[in-house]
């Protein structure tokens, strides 16, 4: 299986991938990764070159802001581009492709197989929220007849090869489309495409609409699905947010911190506090984590929450080492790595309590 992600050449997606990167490598996952970087020729000449060569990448346009698409400002048509021009340019040899969102880094090696991936059939996670499958919005794109096979799908996707090759091309026409009529109509869009109940306060509405256009690229990927014709396998157990309590009590092979979370009660986790994070000069930072931790009553939703921050910390410590930082954390010594390890582990024996299989 190959891995794949997209990402930007900015400071939030270099930490993100760094973490990636070291998720892969940690978990032994057999096959490759790749970053598929959006990166347009003027960032290109600016970006660190401790930064390109992080990981095995390939560089493409960068979509939020190029002639390609009818507007500027939407990096998520990087996503289906990435994975089209990538195709093209490279000959892949493994069946499957797995692809993550940059904030997501692997807990547990993943076959693809095994959770159900075929010709023919993805495997992703389950994201009831595109309710557009059900309204009648679809049917402004597709035809009537390829409703029953729309699934509300998101997060991570496992592809064959052959299928991925088919849907990319679809998935960027249609996220084009979709954020075309947005643009047109946007209260026919937000009513059609997103669940509000009736008393949701104005100031939470203004907020979801803006959420709301953020979904074009997932409802192109779920159209294009349905006109190549793909089912897929919705699973609640592959991928996780740090902070939620797992589905029945089994830990998630991937874990996606795309939401904020606190775990015993004083250390916060929110990703976009952290934008202008850059690694690459030696900044000294980690997240703050439990130093001390009753196991014996520790939630398995907090557990996830010390996995999470530790490893991220295991990753930081990792490259500033490897790009030779003067000045490293003190916990980047070989005792405390050692010791994140041990937090890493102790977390994880946690989720194996009285875990449903």
């Amino acid at each position: 299986m190959h891995v794949v992600f997209s990402a930007e050449c900015n400071h939030l997606f270099d930490w993100h991938s760094v973490a990636l990167f070291h998720s892969f490598a940690r978990v032994q996952q057999h096959g490759n990764v790749t970053r598929l970087l959006a990166c347009a020729p003027h960032e290109l000449a600016k970006y660190p070159k401790t930064a390109l060569e992080m990981g095995p990448t390939f560089v493409h346009r960068n979509m939020r802001d190029d002639p390609l698409v009818d507007e500027k400002g939407y990096p998520s048509y990087n996503k289906p581009y990435s994975v089209m021009v990538w195709l093209a340019a490279n000959s892949i040899s493994e069946d499957y492709i797995l692809m993550m969102d940059a904030d997501m880094i692997m807990r547990n090696t993943i076959d693809p197989v095994s959770l159900g991936a075929a010709r023919g059939r993805v495997v992703s996670a389950e994201y009831t929220y595109l309710v557009g499958t059900e309204s009648g919005f679809a049917e402004r794109f597709i035809a009537k007849s390829l409703i029953p096979r729309l699934a509300q799908v998101g997060g991570f996707h496992i592809f064959h090869r052959e299928d991925l090759r088919k849907i990319a091309p679809l998935w960027l026409e249609y996220t084009k489309r979709v954020r075309a009529f947005a643009h047109q109509d946007l209260e026919t869009f937000f009513h059609e495409s997103m669940h509000i109940p009736a008393d949701t306060p104005k100031e939470t509405v203004a907020v979801r609409k803006k959420q709301s256009m953020w979904h074009s690229e997932m409802y192109g990927y779920v159209f294009a699905a349905a006109e190549v014709g793909v089912t897929h396998r919705v699973r609640r157990d592959v991928m996780l947010y740090p902070g939620y309590e797992p589905f029945m009590g089994r830990g998630p092979a991937i874990l996606h911190y795309g939401s904020d979370y606190t775990v015993e009660t004083h250390f916060y986790f929110n990703k976009m506090m952290h934008t202008e994070l850059r690694l690459e000069t030696c900044p000294k930072f980690l997240f703050g984590a439990p130093e001390t931790v009753d196991w014996s009553a520790l939630r398995k939703r907090d557990a996830l929450c010390i996995e999470h921050l530790n490893t991220m910390n295991s990753a930081f410590c990792g490259f500033y080492r490897r790009i030779g930082c003067s000045q490293i954390p003190a916990k980047c010594s070989d005792e405390g790595l050692a010791r994140m390890t041990d937090m890493i582990s102790r977390s994880r024996e946690v989720m194996e309590r009285h875990a449903l299989h």
